[in-house]
């Protein structure tokens, strides 16, 4: 009891100054250029939050993780997405209608770019992790496979909109890639 009457009680130093109710020290940032374009992704990241968005496309910061051990979900979805457009890029591979020669190399590349970031000897999370993306891009071989054999060709990869210069919404550009468009022989 007469700790917790210590620790909650009345203060008996009358000398010590009131806690302040307000944040003494506040950020104020430097002043940037509005950027000219913005990306679809931008608009969601200035709905979720004007000040982060300002933080990283006006003033260009990122946040940095030094201590890094495993992927966070956009690292997993880039590790997958950079396999299959890399898979994508080659004109044979791309229209093979063996699930296992695409499995291969989407395996084979998914290490590849893993251990290009994360170095060779991976902790177990990561392995783990990378499991996970082979799992999701064997089935995705099947399914590839199974649409070249059916007649779909894949016909554009990461297909900017406008040339690249974007279109035009409300007098501002808005930039953003289409991953991916096939198309059917008939």
């Amino acid at each position: 009891v007469g700790r917790v009457d210590k620790l909650f009680g009345t203060p008996t130093d009358k000398k010590r100054k009131p806690l302040a109710r307000t944040i003494l020290w506040k950020l104020k940032p430097e002043k940037g250029e509005v950027p000219e374009t913005l990306s679809v992704t931008d608009f969601r990241n200035y709905l979720d939050c004007p000040f982060r968005f300002y933080l990283k496309k006006v003033l260009k910061m990122e946040e940095i993780d030094d201590r890094k051990t495993e992927m966070n979900q956009f690292d997993f979805g880039n590790f997958c997405h950079r396999a299959l457009e890399d898979f994508c890029h080659d004109g044979k591979l791309c229209k093979s209608h063996n699930p296992d020669e695409i499995k291969e190399f989407l395996h084979l590349e998914a290490e590849r770019l893993v251990k290009v970031q994360f170095g060779k000897h991976l902790p177990l999370s990561l392995l783990i992790q990378l499991e996970s993306i082979k799992q999701r891009l064997a089935k995705f071989a099947e399914v590839q496979a199974g649409e070249n054999c059916a007649g779909w060709e894949i016909l554009h990869t990461e297909y900017k909109l406008g040339g690249g210069k974007g279109v035009e919404l409300g007098g501002m550009p808005v930039k953003g890639k289409i991953d991916r468009i096939d198309r059917h022989a008939d």
